[in-house]
């Protein structure tokens, strides 16, 4: 892969290579061949960007004159990596909020709402207080609206 070898010419550019490159005879050493296909084995899954970005890393901190191992060159490499590929927290769904009541008081207030209407509906709002009607709870605008206009008449125009 292209993109590692770049990156393995930049540490070569900066540090001692751990191994020799070549042998007294001339020939490559089968140690540094070895090292140089680990590097490439660990740093194949990045991009060149993340590559480039984690190379920068290591060769800025990096302390001693030998070359980083592969690890410390992939976890710099990663670091990036999750950078760029973290959800972006604006796209997301955002959670809904806490409601204060519980299923079963919303299913009160609805079960209120619908007594209501139907005291307006058959006229029995009459016998009730219009302080009863107006204190049933209600989590619906409409029905609030409809319940506030209708104290002591009926209305045709209210939904069941």
């Amino acid at each position: 892969m292209q993109a590692v070898e770049t990156q393995l010419a930049r540490l070569d550019a900066c540090f001692v290579p751990l191994h020799p490159i070549t042998l007294r005879d001339g020939q490559p050493n089968p140690r540094h061949v070895a090292m140089r296909q680990e590097y490439h084995r660990c740093l194949a899954a990045f991009s060149l960007g993340e590559l480039e970005l984690g190379f920068d890393d290591v060769i800025a901190s990096h302390k001693y004159q030998k070359w980083p191992s592969p690890a410390e060159c992939a976890n710099a490499c990663q670091a990036h990596h999750q950078r760029e590929h973290r959800p972006n927290r604006l796209l997301a769904k955002p959670e809904e909020p806490e409601s204060e009541f519980s299923d079963m008081h919303r299913a009160e207030m609805r079960r209120g709402c619908r007594n209501a209407i139907k005291w307006i509906a058959t006229g029995e709002i009459q016998h009730r207080t219009a302080a009863q009607a107006r204190s049933t709870p209600c989590d619906r605008p409409d029905i609030e609206e409809a319940l506030r206009g209708a104290e002591n008449r009926v209305s045709e125009d209210i939904p069941f």
